[in-house]
């Protein structure tokens, strides 16, 4: 025997994309817990397979990291904007930092790429 609850939040909506808030409860009467195990797996599977190919940006909140906003398509690099050489060095620094996957993982520390760029002062 299975049951299923569905509740919405009326009050509370997601901020990126406006759609309220859901829980969903899963209720059985057996001691195999594995049960939901599949059912969960599919659910992610299938709501990862919506973010195929687009990237996600986060943004922190609090001491931890949300999604913020609706999946994008990835934009091409040469669209970007940028002086002269600066595609090519961010291309080669993300290359170098994802070769280093192991040493960071080795060391337990997180593995973050942050580019912080500085706006120029115009002199007016």
């Amino acid at each position: 025997m299975e049951k299923v609850k569905r509740e919405r939040e009326t009050r509370a909506m997601q901020i990126a994309s406006g759609t309220p808030w859901e829980t969903v409860t899963l209720t059985t009467l057996s001691r195999d817990r594995a049960l939901f195990a599949p059912l969960l797996a599919e659910a992610r599977d299938s709501a990862l397979r919506g973010q195929e190919g687009r990237l996600v940006v986060h943004t922190a909140w609090g001491t931890e990291w949300r999604p913020f906003g609706l999946p994008r398509r990835k934009r091409p690099l040469h669209s970007v904007v940028l002086a002269p050489g600066i595609a090519e060095k961010i291309i080669d620094d993300v290359r170098a930092f994802l070769g280093r996957r192991d040493w960071y993982a080795d060391r337990g520390g997180f593995f973050f790429l942050f580019y912080l760029r500085e706006r120029e002062k115009k002199e007016g």
